[in-house]
């Protein structure tokens, strides 16, 4: 399994996260068996069960998979992705053949329907406007027809079935006839003891016979070339699919209340099967060579048979419940993840997704498979998380009932809703409690932004009091956030949207101290009401993130004033003066320990300076391990310089080359990796330093090989000396120094030791 600690990564690397609950489709190489979900690859031994996986943080070329099939004769995995892209995997190579989706003399369909391995040089494609060549040895592409959708392709010797809309079409590779032009095809019908019409949805070889669903029904060809119906599904089920890689013909049913089973044939026609329940939405199954029938099931859970008839076993590999991503916090070692439930134009989305939390490299998932509370409260759509600084309750806001207080100690749950507390349903929607921001002050008070709600802002004390504010009509609230003076600014949502600040005062509970102030494009320099994100920088400057670029905010502490109007930032593009991301939309801004800024947008991530005003990394999918460019949130970990990244296709991690920067040096400054293996040349890592402190690097002798400064609370050396040479192996010295009114100056601080 892919080991995912967060210490052990160099800097510039990536990490994914994704889900791997359940499989969208399975195959078998010789010691393997191989699922796919959505995003990604991974396999399970057959000796001993352990778990790999793959993904394109690995190097696959893309996310999204619709199937894949093993080619034994070339031992090569062929992943055919949902945009008609192709990769060919082994252990030690990944080719990419983007020919199909990249040709642009291709109009329509382009969906690869079905791979079928034909001999150990054809691989035949069944795809959206005909049948596809991939010749296997040369990675390259044979001849291609352009006629009708090809829903599934099979072969027996050198004839090939395509199966369609329209029926069967044949064609033997022995024959004189050129196999790319389709009308060197033949349809087969009545003559073949066929209907006169009829479709194909599914077609395979097993014990030299071809077997096809055609019209919702199991056929079977004979060895005159004569086919004949074999087997109706049962009473209110359908057959979902056929599979033929073990001693038995596999026909899975399904039917539409989420129960499947399985028909086996063996080689001798004779039928039985499995229906204990094991299976609830199957996609498709398989048998391997030890007789244990594995399946791909649209619910959660792996599922296999251990051979034939055998006992149902059912696992989960580590990892998020789902790829849904709307918020992550970080408290000490732990990540708290919430799944969403909501669409862009903040509608219902009825996600069961529920939480998940990441702690000493486990993810736990929290959600109504684990809580019946959830699904016989018919609590849903996990917006917001934010576990409480001081004990070990995590609250999850809902964008449907309320907030959920859940203790990670006992596992004990509680609601707030408009009955046990000052959350109200939303102007409309009075029955829903829809909780859109969560955030502690330094004091422990939880204050709450309650989309809709006629007094939109709640806060809980740590004494357990509620009380709720009114501001006006601007109750549409996205979120909130607290600035260095305590006040909190809330995102506005809608066409009538902006920013909202309020203060409290000096007493919560007396509102005649209140103040607030509504901020949008007609008294400050916004050009756009849609605001998205707000976060506050190290130097207490609020960044608004709209949809025309970011706003800035420095106003201390009166946000209040008609003065305090904002500042866009000018840059250069092309020579020409222009606003920072005016064509951008910014989806959510986050802070590193350099305090530079973190654009997540519809187009990627920009990664922008201390002052916003220079870019200094930039990640697409197209030129990164990023697995998609509409980016939803970014959470920074200052203790080990990890960048969180959510998007659409699933949570990633990218280790930056910062962290926080205490006043000080802390007491357990770290160098990674360390030790310095021989292969590694990449960047070293020195963090738990204050910010911006010399650091000097010498060998046991003390003679000065490198010097730096410290960026945000870490510093970089690339294990080479002054003259840009690899360093020899042995042990050297870390210094650094720094001054604090309190503190004296730092000595030695850590020792790294390099081995060539």
């Amino acid at each position: 399994m892919k080991s995912y600690a967060q210490n052990n990564r160099a800097i510039g690397e990536w990490t994914d996260h994704l889900p791997y609950q359940n499989a969208r489709w399975v195959t078998q190489s010789d010691d393997k068996v191989i699922f796919n979900t959505d995003f990604s690859v991974f396999t399970v031994d057959k000796e001993d069960l352990s778990r790999q996986t793959i993904s394109k943080q690995d190097g696959l070329s893309d996310i999204g998979i619709a199937q894949i099939e093993y080619d034994h004769h070339n031992d090569q995995l062929i992943i055919a992705y949902e945009n008609s892209n192709i990769d060919l995997y082994t252990n030690d190579r990944i080719i990419n053949l983007p020919n199909i989706l990249s040709n642009q003399t291709i109009s329509g369909d382009r969906t690869i329907y079905d791979v079928h391995v034909m001999d150990e040089e054809s691989i035949l494609l069944a795809v959206g406007f005909g049948v596809v060549e991939l010749r296997s040895q040369s990675a390259d592409f044979g001849f291609t027809t352009t006629a009708l959708r090809i829903n599934a392709i099979s072969s027996r010797d050198n004839v090939m079935y395509a199966g369609t809309d329209d029926g069967f079409f044949v064609f033997d590779r022995s024959s004189a006839g050129f196999e790319g032009d389709f009308n060197n095809w033949a349809l087969l019908g009545p003559e073949q003891g066929l209907p006169a019409v009829y479709e194909v949805i599914d077609v395979t070889n097993f014990n030299d016979r071809i077997y096809a669903i055609l019209d919702g029904e199991l056929w079977m060809e004979n060895d005159e070339q004569q086919f004949s119906k074999l087997l109706s599904p049962d009473a209110g089920f359908r057959f979902a699919y056929i599979s033929a890689e073990g001693a038995h013909l596999l026909i899975g049913q399904r039917s539409n209340d989420n129960t499947s089973n399985t028909i086996l044939i063996d080689a001798s026609g004779s039928m039985s099967r499995i229906d204990d329940g094991c299976i609830n939405n199957v996609l498709y199954g398989m048998e391997d060579d030890r007789g244990r029938i594995w399946y791909a099931d649209a619910f959660d859970l792996i599922r296999f048979h251990e051979s034939g008839s055998g006992g149902c076993q059912q696992f989960a590999l580590d990892s998020p419940f789902s790829e849904e991503v709307s918020d992550i916090e970080i408290k000490g070692d732990a990540i708290y993840v919430a799944s969403g439930g909501v669409s862009d134009n903040f509608t219902f989305t009825f996600s069961r997704k529920g939480n998940y939390i990441f702690r000493d490299n486990d993810w736990t998932n929290i959600n109504q498979n684990e809580f019946s509370i959830f699904r016989n409260d018919d609590i849903l759509n996990f917006f917001r998380i934010q576990p409480d600084p001081i004990s070990d309750m995590v609250y999850m806001g809902t964008y449907w009932s309320g907030l959920v207080a859940f203790n990670e100690e006992n596992q004990e749950i509680k609601i707030y809703n408009q009955e046990n507390s000052t959350l109200q349903g939303a102007v409309g929607d009075e029955q829903r409690e829809r909780v859109t921001g969560l955030i502690f002050d330094s004091d422990n008070n939880l204050w709450i932004a309650n989309f809709g709600a006629p007094e939109p802002i709640s806060v809980r004390t740590p004494e357990g009091n509620w009380h709720s504010f009114n501001v006006g009509s601007s109750t549409s609230l996205l979120n909130v956030i607290i600035d260095d003076f305590n006040n909190k600014w809330f995102p506005v949502f809608g066409s009538n949207g902006g920013v909202l600040v309020f203060d409290h005062g000096d007493r919560i509970e007396d509102p005649t101290d209140d103040e607030f102030r509504f901020i949008n494009l007609n008294n400050s320099e916004l050009t756009t009401n849609d605001i998205n994100d707000i976060e506050v920088d190290q130097d207490g400057s609020v960044w608004v993130a709209t949809g025309e670029g970011p706003v800035i905010f420095d106003c201390g502490s009166d946000p209040f004033s008609q003065d305090c109007t904002g500042r866009r930032i000018r840059v250069l593009q092309d020579s020409i003066p222009a606003f920072l991301f005016a064509d951008e939309s910014i989806n959510t801004i986050e802070i590193d320990g350099a305090n530079r800024k973190w654009f997540g947008t519809s187009n990627g991530i920009f990664v922008q300076s201390e002052s916003g005003d220079e870019q200094e990394l930039r990640f697409t999918g197209q030129d990164s391990p990023l697995f998609d460019d509409n980016i939803i949130e970014l959470t920074f970990d200052g203790a080990s310089g990890d960048m969180w990244v959510g998007s659409d296709k699933g949570l990633q991690v990218y280790r930056t080359k910062t962290t926080e920067a205490p006043r000080t040096h802390r007491s357990d400054v770290v160098s990674f990796p360390n030790p310095v293996p021989p292969e590694y040349d990449g960047p070293i890592g020195i963090k738990g330093l204050a910010n911006d402190v010399n650091v000097k690097i010498t060998d046991i002798n003390g003679k000065l090989v490198f010097e730096t400064n410290s960026f945000g609370g870490q510093a970089i050396w690339d294990g080479r000396d002054f003259s840009g040479q690899r360093v020899s192996t042995g042990v050297y010295l870390v210094f650094s120094s720094t001054t604090d009114i309190f503190e004296d100056p730092d000595s030695f601080v850590s020792k790294i030791m390099v081995v060539r």
